[in-house]
């Protein structure tokens, strides 16, 4: 598992053994709520359950080098590159599952959480990461 100063989190395969990396970034997670906070490592270990990080061996390079390449060409001064998708729709909201997602969703009963995270260890972690989090802070202001 790896932090970084991303407002992402992600789950890939690196290098020739393909070890398994997990990142979470300390400005997504300082938004979150405790369950929330169980909720994101889960989804993201899902895919590695899901082998979705082998599928990205052949579907990355075609997927991100036409951004690489923007990169190049795109003057220094611009923004950064950011989904259409994200900009499309206000911070914190997605939309609702459909078709086939939505009817696995729906088929299934529901349960409480098997994991929690309590407000005092939520308030721990958080002050265990608060300088990491001033550190996120300033990168995302002179981004």
């Amino acid at each position: 598992m790896a932090l970084d100063f991303e407002f992402n989190a992600g789950a890939s395969d690196h290098g020739l053994r393909r070890r398994r990396r997990l990142v979470l970034g300390l400005p997504l997670w300082g938004v979150l709520e405790p369950q929330q906070r169980v909720a994101l490592p889960a989804h993201e270990m899902g895919h590695f359950v899901n082998g979705d990080p082998t599928r990205g061996i052949a579907t990355s390079p075609a997927l991100v080098t036409p951004g690489v390449l923007a990169d190049l060409v795109r003057p220094s001064s611009s923004p950064t590159r950011s989904s259409p998708l994200m900009e499309s729709r206000p911070c914190g909201t997605s939309t609702q599952p459909a078709g086939l997602r939505a009817r696995i969703v729906e088929g299934r009963p529901h349960q409480e959480p098997a994991i929690t995270l309590s407000e005092e260890d939520s308030a721990r972690i958080d002050t265990e990461l608060s300088r990491w989090y001033a550190r996120a802070g300033r990168d995302l202001v002179r981004d």
